[in-house]
């Protein structure tokens, strides 16, 4: 009877053991063909020079900066296994990367206030970047853990909104107030690592990293009067993006 049950008992426990790593490589398994969207948010930092003008003998104007590091993207694409955990894949995607507020400042003998000089504090730029991009590259597959290299390039929109309030920027000034609407669209290369965990078929949760090669923009400009026209140092491209997000993608096999 004992010798029964304990040919029972183990049978059993075989059974189960098959269940579960058959339920396991269900889980784990990708398809070789997939379609996927996704959905991804978090962090972007941008980096930006601002305005700076140096007059000797007089003083400086010069810009501070208030970044909003909030980032959002969507993104369609397609992944291929080429061979056993290796597969190619590609998408395209369309991200928000946050906002940057300039307040103008002024210091210096000659460029205060109350010695009658304009209220440049009365100067502000409002900064939003966002862009598409196309990305391709490979993922390797562990278990059910992704991780992914892919490179390819953004269209990147630098929006500026300068503004002037003319009432006050210089005393008995009438004309109220002015805004300007600017788009400067570069296309700059990107690279992105990923990590995508398997949570159930077909739906991933991601992580990743993401960098845009451009520039810090700005303007630098030294004056001296007693030596013109003086320096001038513009930087235009459009500035370096890097961003950390966390997201969800569900993929569909083709």
């Amino acid at each position: 009877m004992f010798k029964q049950n304990a040919t029972l008992l183990l049978c059993g426990l075989c059974g189960f053991s098959t269940a579960q790593a058959g339920t396991m490589a269900d889980i784990s398994n990708s398809d070789p063909s997939a379609v996927f969207v996704a959905a991804e948010g978090g962090w972007s930092w941008n980096k930006w020079n601002g305005v700076r003008a140096d007059i000797v003998d007089v003083g400086r104007i010069f810009t501070s900066k208030n970044t909003e590091n909030g980032s959002a993207r969507v993104s369609v694409g397609v992944q291929k296994e080429v061979r056993p955990h290796f597969s190619v894949l590609g998408e395209i995607g369309y991200g928000y990367y946050g906002k940057t507020n300039f307040n103008f400042h002024q210091e210096g003998p000659q460029l205060s206030i109350a010695a009658g000089a304009p209220d440049f504090s009365q100067i502000h730029i409002k900064s939003t970047l966002d862009g598409f991009d196309v990305l391709a590259g490979l993922s390797y597959r562990i278990s059910m853990i992704d991780l992914s290299f892919k490179a390819g390039a953004m269209v990147e929109n630098a929006r500026y909104k300068p503004s002037v309030n003319l009432s006050n920027i210089a005393p008995g000034n009438v004309f109220g107030s002015a805004s300007l609407d600017a788009n400067v669209t570069q296309v700059l290369p990107e690279i992105k690592l990923g990590v995508a965990y398997q949570l159930i078929n077909n739906l991933s949760l991601t992580a990743a990293w993401s960098h845009v090669f451009g520039e810090k923009p700005g303007v630098n400009l030294t004056i001296n009067p007693n030596f013109p026209p003086g320096i001038i140092t513009i930087k235009a491209q459009n500035p370096t993006i890097d961003v950390f997000t966390l997201g969800a993608s569900y993929s569909l096999p083709i």
